[in-house]
C-alpha cells in the first residue's frame, strides 16, 4: 500500500530507491508522452511519477526541523553549522554555477520583444554544448555503473542531458514553468537512483541537497528576469527568500 502523509501510524515513509552499483539500465532519452486527459492518468499511475513524489517528499521531510536527545532543536538555514554538504553535492553545485556562468557570454538583446528575450537561446546552445563534459567532471563514477559499452554510456549522457537542460526552461518558446521545476527534480531523482550522491545517514545528504544543489538552482532561475522567459507563470522572487525549498 502506498505511504500517505495522513497516516498516523509509526510505518516509515519510503525514500526512493538507490541501485546497487553495477545494476545495469537500459536509458532512453526523454520524449513527450502526455498528450490528453489518458496519458496523464496513465502518468499518475506510473513509477516514474511514485518516484518522483517521493523524492520531493524525502527532501522535504529532511528540512524539518529535528530535536536531539538534549531538547535542542536543529534547523536548517543557509550555511548553518549543522549542515553537511558532500563532495557529490558540491561537484553538482559546481555544475550550477558553470551554466550559471555562460549567461555572462550571452547577454540579453536589446529592442521591443512579446516575451522572452532570444538571448536566451543563446545561452541554451552554449548550455547544451557544454553540458555533457560538465556531467562527466561533476557526476560520481558510481552512477555510470549502472550502463555497459560506449553507446549506452553515451545514451544515459542524453539522457541526463535532456532532464538537467529541461530544468531551465524552453528555448523554443522563451518560457519557464513547473513542468521545467519537475525536469530538474528529475535529473536529481535520476542521479539519486544511480548512486550520484553520498551514503550517509537519514536526511542528511537530502538536506545537502536542498540548500547546496536546490537553492543555488532557484537563484539561477530567479536570474531569468536577464531574458524574461516567464510569460505563462507568476514569477516567485528566489532571490529574495534564500529559504525556498522544493
Amino acid at each position: 500500500m502506498a505511504y500517505d502523509l495522513r497516516n498516523t501510524d509509526n510505518s516509515l515513509p519510503p525514500t526512493l530507491e538507490i541501485l546497487p552499483d553495477g545494476r545495469h539500465v537500459s536509458p532512453q532519452l526523454p520524449a513527450k508522452c502526455i498528450e490528453n486527459g489518458e496519458d496523464l492518468s496513465f502518468f499518475l499511475g506510473s513509477k516514474a511519477y511514485a518516484d518522483i513524489m517521493t523524492f520531493v517528499l524525502q527532501l522535504n521531510r529532511a528540512m524539518v526541523p529535528l530535536k536531539d536527545d538534549a531538547g535542542t532543536t536543529h534547523t536548517w538555514p543557509l550555511n548553518g553549522p549543522h549542515l553537511t554538504l558532500s563532495d557529490n553535492v558540491r561537484q553538482m553545485a559546481s555544475l550550477i554555477q558553470s551554466l550559471r556562468s555562460i549567461m555572462d557570454r550571452a547577454p540579453p538583446e536589446t529592442g521591443p520583444r512579446r516575451f522572452g528575450n532570444v538571448a536566451f537561446r543563446t545561452w541554451y546552445k552554449a548550455a547544451q554544448e557544454s553540458a555533457i563534459e560538465l556531467l562527466k567532471d561533476t557526476l560520481s563514477e558510481a552512477v555510470w555503473t549502472h550502463v555497459e559499452g560506449e553507446a549506452e554510456r553515451g545514451k544515459l549522457e542524453k539522457e541526463l542531458e535532456a532532464y538537467l537542460l529541461g530544468g531551465f526552461g524552453s528555448s523554443e518558446r522563451l518560457d519557464y514553468g513547473t513542468g521545467h521545476e519537475l525536469s530538474f527534480m528529475a535529473f536529481l531523482g535520476c542521479v539519486w537512483k544511480l548512486g550520484g550522491f553520498a551514503q550517509a545517514p537519514e536526511g542528511v545528504e537530502e538536506r545537502g541537497i536542498v540548500v547546496g544543489i536546490i537553492q543555488p538552482y532557484a537563484l539561477v532561475i530567479g536570474t531569468y528576469s536577464t531574458y524574461l522567459t516567464w510569460p505563462k507563470i507568476s514569477r516567485i522572487d528566489t532571490q529574495s527568500d534564500p529559504d525556498i525549498y522544493p
